[in-house]
């Protein structure tokens, strides 16, 4: 089962570990960037671990833009070990 997480001090170190390919770095910032966009913006944005049948798989970060009213998609990776498995769709 695909699930998303609360980020806690208790999985912290996992979510700053996940990595994307070499060749996928311009595409991506890095968790540890977008944490620290969290903090800029703590009250518009919305960070989660994904997590696929217990063990940690990547990163999704939600924005709500109050002039739209509307939640997107701001950040989302899955770490490297565990691309082109399905959890992006």
């Amino acid at each position: 089962m695909v699930e998303l997480r609360e980020i806690t001090k208790e999985n912290l170190e996992d979510v700053l570990n996940l990595k994307v390919s070499e060749n996928q770095k311009d595409f991506v910032s890095s968790n540890a960037y977008s944490l620290a966009q969290t903090w800029a913006y703590k009250n518009t944005s919305f960070p989660f671990a994904i997590y696929a049948d217990n063990v940690i798989v990547g990163f999704i970060m939600l924005g709500y833009y109050e002039k739209k009213e509307q939640y997107t998609l701001w950040k989302f990776m899955i770490d490297e070990k565990y691309q082109n498995r399905g959890y992006g769709k």
